[in-house]
């Protein structure tokens, strides 16, 4: 039974109970309109929010990538230190660098190498890191603003089911 049914069986008139119906039915759009408009809203800043988390990610990943080359060039500094004293260190006490000497110097080198190498790695996992997580965070929020989307779009169609 509609509104204008109801209204004209309690005993109002058909006119007033016609305006009523009307004035339902006009709220029920706007409702309707409403939910749509949020829904659509909702999505859209979903989107922007989703643009906003991948750009910071790809920020933090760049500054977490320069910093581990900056560690990598100090690693790589304190390593060429520890090489030239050893030498110095051999030098002043009159041994010769060649054999046990010469083969000490060259394995220091390359764990020089190895621990610049490792720190370069480090910083290019964590910036990786940091890029998938920003587009999960990313993927995330435009799932949520379709489902915003749909809901505000299910919420209309309900309430224009019902009042038509």
């Amino acid at each position: 039974m509609g509104i204008e049914t109801a209204l004209i069986a309690a005993g109002v008139s058909a006119s007033t109970a016609a305006a009523v119906g009307t004035a339902s039915t006009i709220f029920s759009t706007l409702s309707a309109a409403s939910s749509f408009l949020g829904g659509i809203k909702a999505n859209t800043a979903a989107k922007n929010q989703a643009v906003t988390a991948q750009a910071e990610a790809n920020l933090k990943a760049e500054e977490t990538a320069r910093a581990g080359v900056r560690e990598a060039k100090f690693v790589g500094a304190e390593a060429r230190s520890i090489q030239r004293r050893q030498k110095l260190a051999y030098l002043k006490s009159g041994v010769d660098l060649e054999g046990s000497p010469l083969l000490v110097m060259e394995a220091t080198r390359r764990a020089g190498l190895d621990n610049v190498e490792e720190t370069l790695r480090a910083g290019g996992l964590s910036a990786g890191a940091q890029i998938q997580e920003g587009r999960s965070r990313a993927t995330a929020l435009r799932s949520s603003g379709r489902a915003a989307f749909m809901s505000g779009l299910g919420n209309a169609a309900g309430t224009l089911g019902r009042a038509l």
